[in-house]
């Protein structure tokens, strides 16, 4: 029965995972194409801020401000959504 009871935890966690996942998908899909390029980039790729400005064609000052402003944007977009602590 144990083994039951984890099985479901489990599968819900996991669902609750994608649907996190796909609300956040949706938020950054919202952004203008540089700050999507930007976050995906640095967030998802772990690109560095200079290979990053060098793809974007920008200096690193401006990739960091873009940065900042991106996932400020996400926080007040995923605001009461319970995504709060991914941005």
């Amino acid at each position: 029965l144990v083994g039951v009871v984890d099985t479901d935890k489990d599968k819900a966690q996991k669902l609750a995972d994608q649907e996190r996942a796909l609300i956040l998908t949706r938020k950054i899909g919202e952004l203008n194409p540089r700050q999507r390029m930007a976050i995906t980039l640095r967030y998802f790729r772990q690109m560095p801020l200079k290979e990053i400005a060098d793809v974007l064609q920008c200096s690193e000052g401006n990739v960091k401000n873009m940065l900042f402003r991106s996932v400020r944007k996400l926080r007040d977009s995923l605001a009461g959504s319970g995504l709060e602590e991914w941005t």
